[in-house]
């Protein structure tokens, strides 16, 4: 059948252990090179892909854990401990928006860095959403100093659960960097 054949088709073509694939608005995921597919038992259809592929800050597949975006506003999440076998559903209660980076260090602690505004299309408001609990609950970061702005597609990287780094590219061509040690509580701008 249809689907069966666009799995079949990619898996002749994979390098990656771990990927996933968009047929008629059902996800597929793999952990063995493409040799078996696995159907993800949640509803996508909400959401608006481009050219059948996730944003890649809204999915995380790696040896501890597969978790995907599922929904925007109240974020949604679907999340497997197991390579696949079982599913979970979750959601980012805290704050509405968009996920813009989304990295587990170990099978229980989890950064999400999400979009929680946006000015004139271009500007984002961040915050950090973490989890300690295998991404059953998510907190985020609620403090005074806990937002960032920054241009779209600026760079992000967690090093570990507390330390961060945002290289954010500005108007003009120069890079603001910002930093946080303390999991998104607070933000330095870096000289």
């Amino acid at each position: 059948n249809y689907i069966d054949t666009n799995l079949q088709s990619l898996s002749e073509k994979l390098k990656e252990q771990y990927a996933y694939k968009v047929v008629q608005q059902e996800v597929f995921i793999t952990n063995n090179y493409g040799e078996d597919w696995t159907k993800i038992p949640a509803d996508f259809s909400v959401l608006d892909y481009a050219s059948s592929d996730f944003e890649s800050s809204s999915y995380y597949m790696g040896s501890n854990k597969l978790i995907f975006e599922t929904s925007e506003g109240i974020i949604t999440l679907v999340y497997s401990d197991d390579n696949g076998a079982t599913w979970k559903n979750t959601a980012i209660i805290d704050c509405n928006g968009y996920i813009v980076y989304l990295n587990f260090f170990d099978k229980e602690n989890g950064i999400a860095m999400v979009c929680v505004g946006t000015e004139l299309g271009q500007r984002e408001h961040l915050r950090v959403s973490y989890t300690t609990n295998g991404g059953k609950t998510w907190t985020t970061q609620q403090g005074e100093n806990s937002r960032v702005r920054i241009n779209s597609g600026a760079e992000i990287e967690f090093t570990d659960m507390q330390n961060g780094r945002i290289e954010n590219i500005n108007y003009d061509g120069t890079k603001t960097i910002y930093t946080t040690q303390d999991a998104g509580l607070t933000w330095q701008l870096d000289k």
